[in-house]
């Protein structure tokens, strides 16, 4: 993972970790054609909900 990649999951975790704590809503949009595999994992970690064009996945009953 590169340096931008790095900052983009911190980043990511601190503002879960505000949005939770603040009971708010909050989404992230990343292109998928240009997000690297290892930056989807990353962010796969820091949220509970994945959305895509087709689908809306509950990370949390899938065990990611």
């Amino acid at each position: 993972m590169d340096e931008i990649e790095l900052k983009i999951e911190q980043y990511e975790k601190m503002i879960s970790d505000v949005i939770r704590h603040k009971l708010l809503l909050s989404v992230s949009a990343y292109d998928s054609n240009r997000t690297s595999q290892k930056l989807k994992q990353a962010l796969l970690r820091c949220h509970d909900i994945l959305m895509t064009d087709q689908q809306i996945i509950h990370l949390s009953n899938v065990g990611v």
